[in-house]
C-alpha cells in the first residue's frame, strides 16, 4: 500500500509549510518534482521511501534554497532522545543536500558541546541519541553550495550506495562528523567541486570526504574525481566553540577506490591520514585548539589528529604517483596499514577485496577465502570460522582446508648432497613452513621439528669440518643456528636440500613441514 503525504497549510497564517514530516512508507512517481523538505524525526522506525527517480528540488531560488532536502533527525524527550532507526530511502534525485543528525547538526551544537565537557562517556551518549541504520541507495545528489551528505556527531551505520554526488559544495562532498562511526560509503561516483572555507576572503579547496574524529567507517569501491582539494582526509578538529572531541579518526578502511587525475598536478593527496597536524591550530588568534582546554580527555589534552589503525588498500591512482597521493601526517598518525595500492593509466570498476586481520594475509580478494591464523609458536591453526570475501563484505563458514605436508631429503656418503621438491597438495598454497636439518650422520626426528616455531629453518648439528655444509628451504639457507624462512607464502612448492663435504663423502638430512591451505 502507498501512503501519500501532503504538506499542510497553516490554518492561522494560510502560509504553506515547506517541510513534510514522513513517518510511514512513501512512494513517489518518476515525474514528481518536490520542493518541500522530507523530514523524518523522533522514534520513527522501519520506514521506506521510494522516489522512483523523482526530484527533490532545493536548488538556488527554490523555497528551500540553502536547506537540507532530506533531514533525518533525533528529537529531545526530557533527558533522553528519540531517534530514527532502520530507514531506507532509494532512487531519489536531490538538488541540495542531506543531513542525518542526533544531538546537534554539527560539533558546535550546544547539546553536543555540553555532553563533551561532562565526562568520558560522551561518545556513547552521542551514539545512543543519534539515528542509526540509515540506507541511501541509488541517489543523485547535486550539491548547491552545501555539503551533499552531512553525517552529524554520533550518527552510526549510514550506508550510501550506488549513488552519484556532484555540483558545488562546502567543506566536502561528504562530512563524517565527530564520534560518528560504522558508516559505509560504497560504489559511488563522487565529484563535487568543493570549497572548504574562506580564508582572508579567498576560497580554500577541501577534500571530497572529510573524516573528522569518525571511526570504523568503510569507504569502498568508489570513483573520485574533482580532486583539487583532496580525496579522503582523516583528522580530528579541536576546540571549536569549546567542544571536546573524544575519539580519533581510527579503524577506518579505504579500499578499492579509483582516484582520477587528468590535469591536476598539485600536492593535495588522494588519502591523507592526519590532515590537520599544523602548528598554527594552537597559535593565538589563528587556531582554536586551546578553546577546549581544562578537561582530562580527547582533544582537550592533545591537539594532534591521532589517525591510527586505518587500512588503505587496493586503491588505484590514475596518473599520479601512489607514494605522493597516499600519505600520513606527523608522528601522531601511526600505525596505519598502507598496502597493495597502485598507479595506473586507466581503471574500470571492479569488485572490492576485504581487509582481514591476520598474521599471514591482509587483503582477501573478491571470491577468495581464508581459514588459518597464527597459533602457538607461530604455527598455523584453523580459524574458528573461515572468512570469504564477496565484494568488500566478509562472510563466515565453519570449514577449514589446512593440511600439513612433511618432506624428507637425506644423503649418506655423498658430497653432491640432496635436493627435493616439497609441494602442497593440488589446489593449495603454502601459508607457512618450518624445517630442521643436520649436516652430520645423526637423523632429524619429528621432535626436532615440532619444537621449532613457524617459518624457521634450524641446523640441529653443523658439519664437523666447520662450514663445509649448508641446508636450504627456498631462498633461505643456513650453515648453523637458525634463520627466518622468507618468500614462501602463496607458493605451490619449494625446493629443500642439504649438502656437506667430507673426505669420505658428506652426510646430511633435512626434514620440512609445509602448512598448506586453499588460496
Amino acid at each position: 500500500m502507498t501512503d501519500w503525504v501532503r504538506a499542510p497549510i497553516d490554518q492561522n497564517t494560510k502560509k504553506k509549510h515547506y517541510d513534510v514530516e514522513v513517518a510511514c512508507d512513501l512512494v513517489l512517481e518518476a515525474d514528481n518534482v518536490v520542493q518541500k523538505r522530507i523530514v523524518i524525526s523522533g522514534a520513527v522506525s522501519g520506514v521506506t521511501i521510494d522516489c522512483n527517480g523523482a526530484t527533490l528540488n532545493g536548488g538556488i531560488g527554490s523555497p528551500n534554497d540553502g536547506k537540507d532536502m532530506i533531514d533525518i533527525r533525533s528529537t529531545p524527550s526530557g533527558t533522553d532522545w528519540l531517534r530514527p532507526t532502520d530507514i531506507t530511502i532509494r532512487d531519489c534525485n536531490v538538488i541540495g543536500s542531506i543531513r542525518i543528525q542526533g544531538m546537534g547538526q554539527n560539533g558546535e551544537a550546544d547539546a553536543v558541546r555540553e555532553s563533551s565537557q561532562k565526562d568520558d562517556g560522551h561518545v556513547g551518549r552521542l551514539r545512543r541519541a543519534a539515528p542509526t541504520r540509515i540506507v541511501l541507495d541509488h541517489f543523485t545528489i547535486t550539491s548547491t553550495e552545501r555539503t551533499a551528505l552531512y553525517v552529524s556527531p554520533g550518527v552510526t551505520r549510514v550506508s550510501l550506495l550506488n549513488s552519484e554526488l556532484n555540483g558545488n559544495g562546502t567543506r566536502g562532498a561528504i562530512y563524517l562528523d565527530a564520534e560518528s562511526g560504522y558508516n559505509l560509503i560504497k560504489d559511488n561516483k563522487i565529484h563535487v567541486k568543493v570549497f572548504d572555507e574562506r580564508l582572508f576572503g579567498i576560497n580554500r579547496l577541501g577534500p571530497q570526504i572529510s573524516v573528522d574524529t569518525s571511526s570504523y567507517n568503510r569507504i569502498i569501491g568508489n570513483r573520485f574525481s574533482a580532486l583539487e582539494g583532496g580525496g579522503v582526509w582523516l583528522y580530528r578538529n579541536c576546540g571549536y566553540r569549546g567542544t571536546v572531541h573524544h575519539g580519533t579518526p581510527s579503524h577506518n578502511q579505504i579500499i578499492n577506490n579509483i582516484f582520477f587525475y587528468d590535469h591536476y598536478d598539485g600536492a593535495n593527496p588522494s588519502v591523507l591520514l592526519g590532515a590537520h597536524g599544523d602548528w598554527w591550530r594552537s597559535f593565538p588568534g589563528l587556531g582554536t585548539c586551546d578553546d577546549d582546554d581544562g578537561f582530562e580527555w580527547g582533544s582537550s589534552i592533545s591537539n594532534d589528529d591521532h589517525a591510527t589503525d586505518n587500512v588503505v588498500m587496493q586503491n588505484r591512482i590514475i596518473k599520479r604517483l601512489t607514494p605522493l597521493m597516499i600519505r600520513e601526517g606527523d608522528s601522531s598518525n601511526r600505525p596505519n596499514l598502507i598496502a597493495h595500492n597502485e598507479t595506473v593509466d586507466s581503471a574500470s570498476p571492479r569488485r572490492s577485496g576485504c581487509y582481514i586481520r591476520n598474521s599471514y594475509k591482509d587483503l582477501l580478494l573478491d571470491g577468495h577465502s581464508w581459514d588459518v591464523r597464527e597459533g602457538p609458536k607461530a604455527i598455523p591453526v584453523c580459524m574458528s570460522q573461515a572468512k570469504t570475501c564477496s565484494d568488500g563484505e566478509l562472510t563466515s563458514t565453519s570449514t577449514c582446508s589446512l593440511q600439513e605436508k612433511v618432506t624428507v631429503c637425506a644423503v649418506d656418503g655423498n658430497n653432491q648432497g640432496c635436493q627435493r621438491t616439497a609441494a602442497c597438495p593440488a589446489g593449495k598454497r603454502i601459508v607457512s613452513a618450518r624445517a630442521a636439518c643436520t649436516l652430520e650422520t645423526s637423523s632429524v626426528t619429528s621432535a626436532h621439528l615440532s619444537n621449532l616455531p613457524g617459518n624457521v629453518l634450524a641446523v640441529i648439528e653443523r658439519s664437523d669440518t666447520g662450514y663445509d655444509g649448508v641446508c636450504w628451504l627456498g631462498d633461505t639457507s643456513r650453515r648453523s643456528g637458525q634463520a627466518k624462512i622468507v618468500g614462501v607464502l602463496g607458493r605451490r612448492n619449494v625446493e629443500i636440500g642439504c649438502k656437506e663435504y667430507d673426505a669420505n663423502g658428506g652426510d646430511c638430512e633435512i626434514r620440512a613441514t609445509l602448512y598448506c591451505t586453499s588460496p
